[in-house]
């Protein structure tokens, strides 16, 4: 089974259900069967590019979120560059650890879109994500940042900032801040880490996540998020 239609199969399915829809819908709205959408999204039949299109306005996304490609209009893709960022964080309202995948995609020209996997069981299978959100990246010397849309809810967004790493063997801290709904709804802000490779998930990484006394502290005398570097 050819793995660039398996690829974008999965991208099918995980759009899919982020809008809330079925397979069955899907069919409906192409004007086809279940059993060609099911082929499609297990890479059984690859997809022609007027049906790929038709998908994304079906789903109401851009094409290149099917295909891993930035939003660029004549990227080469010998140039395309795919970097990833695992991302924790340590969610007191449920006093459990999170685990996030961030997927980039940039090009030469600097514009970069990115995909974050929120909320995972495992790093083994993206799509069983609890949340999908999708967006863009922006990069300086000194800084990342990424402004994401939820994929199930177009109306909230997450925003991720971070240092710029030193290099691959980096962890740096991050905040991830958007708009809680559980428990209590207002603005909120984690405390996260973001590294290239996965973290040992042991009490070690807990504590890094948690706030420190001289996080609090600062938080309290200048009214300012600040993070330990």
């Amino acid at each position: 089974m050819d793995t660039f239609n398996q690829n974008i199969g999965k991208k099918i399915r995980l759009y899919r259900k982020a809008a809330g829809m079925s397979s069955t819908q899907l069919a409906a709205a192409l004007g086809k069967s279940k059993a060609t959408v099911s082929k499609y999204e297990s890479g059984a039949i690859s997809v022609d590019i007027q049906t790929l299109c038709t998908i994304a306005q079906i789903l109401k996304i851009e094409l290149p979120q099917l295909l891993d490609l930035p939003k660029v209009a004549k990227a080469n893709p010998d140039n395309i560059k795919q970097d990833q960022y695992y991302i924790y964080f340590y969610d007191g309202r449920v006093k459990r650890l999170t685990r996030n995948y961030l997927q980039i995609t940039s090009d030469p020209t600097g514009k970069a879109d990115a995909t974050f996997y929120a909320d995972l069981p495992d790093f083994t299978d993206l799509s069983a994500c609890r949340s999908l959100y999708y967006g863009e990246g922006i990069f300086t010397d000194m800084s990342e940042s990424f402004l994401l849309e939820n994929q199930s809810n177009r109306i909230e967004y997450l925003y991720i900032v971070t240092i710029r790493p030193q290099d691959r063997l980096s962890c740096v801290p991050g905040l991830i801040s958007g708009i809680s709904s559980m428990k209590f709804f207002g603005p909120v802000s984690f405390k996260c880490l973001l590294s290239k490779e996965p973290l040992n998930e042991d009490e070690g990484l807990k504590q890094k996540l948690l706030l420190t006394k001289d996080e609090i502290k600062r938080f309290k005398t200048s009214n300012m998020f600040i993070l330990d570097v």
